[in-house]
């Protein structure tokens, strides 16, 4: 009996091994680009290189709708409830990781124009001082609110010298250290931090969670207009699959199908 369940087991995962793969490509495309961002624009970067990132860049972005049709298409498919289910949980699961993926390649890409905005707004005199000789602050235009680990160094988050311990919980916001900090080359104070990986992808996996049940706790939220449309599209996106599919178990519309059915169709 335990062969024949973990037989059956594996044919029912077998169904959703599309969704598993292709879930597990897109979220390595997402780190792909983070990383490749993060090596090649640390200098100047070539046509070659840009053009590589935008298309990374696409293929990360559309990850999550991708899952999305391959879910639904799969819940449509004629198949035993058990099996249907174990596809509906799965998808809702890669789904989930899918625009964790999505969004950390957002933060990566900006956190970088955030920090390169606010150096050459505080670089310059001409660019942080009114005419009456007062300080200009530069408007926060990070993706996400809610945490301070930041995938790039700035002004406003200085670059590490080795064997230095960063306060997380604090950023200097005073204009007079972002004028500091501000001073010598952009390459120099936007560096790409490495060690701030893991804390960004676990903050952006606690955040898709909380937006994909619509717990909607508010500790962080989405500040770009990409980041809130992406917010929106996840939340249609886990209605769509969760309760069109889950009333398709509950009303049973594939009637008694059973597992002969199923290997009818595997025949033919």
């Amino acid at each position: 009996m335990g062969i024949e369940q973990a037989m059956k087991l594996k044919k029912d995962l077998k169904v959703a091994r599309p969704i598993i793969i292709w879930t597990i490509v897109s979220f390595l495309i997402s780190i792909l680009f983070v990383e490749i961002l993060g090596r090649t624009f640390s200098n100047s970067t070539s046509l070659i290189w840009t053009i590589l990132l935008l298309l990374i860049l696409l293929v990360t972005i559309t990850g999550p709708f991708v899952t999305v049709v391959m879910a639904v298409k799969r819940s449509f498919t004629p198949q035993p409830r058990e099996r249907q289910i174990i596809v509906i949980v799965l998808s809702y699961f890669a789904l989930m990781i899918s625009f964790t993926g999505a969004y950390y390649a957002m933060v990566g890409f900006g956190d970088r124009i955030d920090a390169i905005r606010k150096f050459e707004h505080y670089a310059s005199k001409r660019n942080y001082l009114d005419s009456e000789g007062n300080i200009i602050v530069k408007r926060e235009t990070r993706p996400f609110q809610g945490f301070n680990e930041r995938l790039w160094s700035g002004v406003d988050w200085p670059d590490l010298k080795k064997n230095e311990q960063r306060d997380i919980t604090r950023s200097p916001h005073s204009p007079d250290e972002m004028i500091k900090n501000a001073k010598g080359s952009s390459e120099d104070a936007v560096k790409f931090q490495s060690s701030s990986k893991p804390a960004v992808m676990g903050n952006l996996l606690y955040f898709t969670v909380v937006t994909m049940t619509t717990l909607g706790y508010g500790d962080i939220t989405p500040t770009a207009w990409y980041t809130k449309m992406f917010a929106a599209l996840q939340v249609l996106s886990g209605y769509t699959l969760f309760y069109i599919a889950l009333t398709m178990v509950i009303g049973n519309w594939w009637g008694d199908y059973s597992e002969s059915d199923d290997e009818l169709n595997d025949t033919s």
